[in-house]
């Protein structure tokens, strides 16, 4: 009879067969972790069910003025190009206290800040400088002098840092980079913003907590409720509104959710600087 195998014994090991260039699979190993991703499936749902009726009741806290936020305000995109010279934040697309509330809901929930990362509500370098790039492409868009480069290298530069600071678990470098994403603001394409559009848009906390428990109701795909009052949606292209959206959905999931899934925004490199990510 024809000799398939042949084995060889190392020291401390298990026979392990040889094959003509075949590759043998163990599949009692792949069925065995299979089984383990299966049965830990309904414990991770469990677990997620009950940080998000933790959450109702801390969002329901948040809404007391004595509580204190940890999220302060930084730079943003805007305060990077806008043409008055001022370093001001602009007009945000979802208010500072719907921020301020979800992280510190987050954060009461046991959750890492860290996790954003990655997500539309902190995309990676690479697709925020795409979204850069085709916001000053739209009509409307300031032109790229030299001086608009030397911003634009001097933001990249920037937001590159702060992602590699954030990825070794610094999340003060999490939070301003949550306010230096192109999505957070919007008029900085054109550098120019009117005082009824830099006012604040319903920096109220109950506003917040209510908004936040209408984003965490949607599904992939849907549309801002026209009820919501912390985010505009005034100027927006109908790929920044489902871009936007999308993005809101996500702020209410990260009340409770431990990790939010991938943006899915095309990404190119931007020969202005060289990215790592």
């Amino acid at each position: 009879m024809e000799r398939i195998y042949q084995y060889r014994t190392h020291k401390n090991h298990q026979q392990q067969p040889r094959t003509n260039g075949l590759v043998l699979v163990d599949n009692r190993k792949s069925n065995s972790l299979s089984s383990l991703s299966r049965s830990n499936k309904p414990v991770q749902l469990a677990s997620r069910r009950k940080r998000k009726k933790r959450s109702d009741k801390i969002l329901d806290e948040l809404t007391n003025p004595k509580i204190r936020f940890k999220h302060k305000r930084s730079k943003t995109a805007y305060g990077y190009f806008n043409l008055l010279g001022k370093n001001n934040q602009g007009p945000h697309r979802i208010s500072h206290i719907t921020t301020s509330v979800m992280l510190e809901a987050r954060r009461k929930n046991g959750l890492s800040l860290v996790n954003l990362l990655g997500t539309k509500i902190i995309p990676r370098p690479r697709v925020n400088n795409k979204m850069l790039r085709d916001g000053f492409a739209l009509k409307g868009g300031q032109k790229m002098t030299k001086t608009l480069r030397n911003k634009k290298i001097k933001y990249l530069k920037q937001y590159d840092k702060l992602y590699k600071q954030a990825s070794k678990g610094d999340e003060a470098a999490v939070e301003k980079l949550i306010e230096l994403t192109v999505s957070q603001t919007y008029k900085w394409s054109e550098g120019f913003a009117t005082p009824e559009e830099i006012k604040g848009k319903g920096e109220r906390r109950k506003g917040a907590v209510e908004d936040l428990r209408r984003f965490r109701k949607m599904v992939r795909g849907e549309k801002v409720s026209k009820k919501a009052r912390t985010i505009d949606t005034s100027g927006m292209s109908k790929d920044e509104r489902e871009r936007q959206s999308g993005r809101a959905r996500q702020y209410g999931k990260a009340t409770y959710y431990e990790e939010l899934s991938d943006e899915d925004y095309d990404s190119e490199s931007d020969s202005d600087v060289e990215m790592d990510n």
